[in-house]
């Protein structure tokens, strides 16, 4: 993404515009997409793909980063309940911090 940023290379040929989604991608209707490049308009992302799960931080250099795994971290699942508080924990981890 750097290298395309560095050197203006865009999506698409006509990019004027970029959007970001709040909600999930119309799956029924993926070729609105393909409406919108006409106009010069990309979709880089939306919450549903990004944050939906919450397993995302900003690190210290400000860039959007995963959490570490289980393994990194030197977790190994013990029980079914461990797992699901492992689970349930990740996924407020983002929106507990």
């Amino acid at each position: 993404m750097k290298d395309r940023v560095a050197n203006k290379i865009a999506a698409v040929a006509n990019e004027q515009c970029r959007v970001f989604g709040d909600s999930q991608p119309p799956w029924g209707f993926l070729n609105v997409y393909r409406y919108l490049e006409q106009y010069g308009v990309v979709s880089v992302a939306n919450l549903y793909t990004i944050s939906l799960i919450g397993w995302w931080k900003v690190n210290e250099k400000g860039d959007l980063v995963p959490y570490p795994s289980l393994k990194e971290q030197g977790i190994t699942i013990k029980d079914r309940d461990h797992a699901l508080w492992l689970l349930a924990e990740g996924e407020l981890k983002g929106k507990l911090e």
